[in-house]
């Protein structure tokens, strides 16, 4: 996930060096800004723009430059107040997906759903529900 102000700036210099992109850029621009946007940006060595970027999903959210270590933190807190068994769980699900069917990931998916069903952290949550409280997650 990526948050980025109206000052962001993203460029893809190794072209204008005579280099290719290291750490898997091929790889993650195309799959990030789809083939053609992911092709002209590794072949043209051009800036990528804040509200662009948000535009084809490189960003996921602009906020003001001022706001911008708040806002990301804020968005951390927020995921990391969650049950972390099944924020794991399902960032794990989501990056296998890439290279698997679906029948895989519905088996996959299964099979961490009766761990997660299985959890202290579950438990918490459903409690937490019904008491009209908020959850304290644990981890467990």
């Amino acid at each position: 996930m990526r948050v980025g102000s109206e000052k962001s700036r993203f460029r893809n210099g190794f072209v204008r060096v005579g280099l290719i992109p290291g750490g898997g850029g091929t790889w993650l621009y195309t799959r990030l800004m789809g083939l053609g946007r992911g092709l002209e940006f590794l072949f043209t060595g051009d800036f990528l723009e804040a509200e662009e970027a948000q535009r084809i999903g490189v960003l996921n959210k602009l906020v003001p430059a001022d706001n911008l270590e708040r806002d990301s933190m804020e968005l951390a807190r927020k995921i990391a107040n969650n049950p972390p068994l099944a924020v794991q769980m399902s960032k794990m699900m989501a990056y296998k997906a890439l290279d698997t069917d679906l029948e895989a990931a519905l088996e996959q998916s299964a099979a961490c759903q009766a761990l997660a069903l299985s959890s202290e952290d579950h438990r918490e949550g459903v409690n937490a529900f019904i008491e009209k409280r908020e959850a304290r997650f644990k981890g467990k």
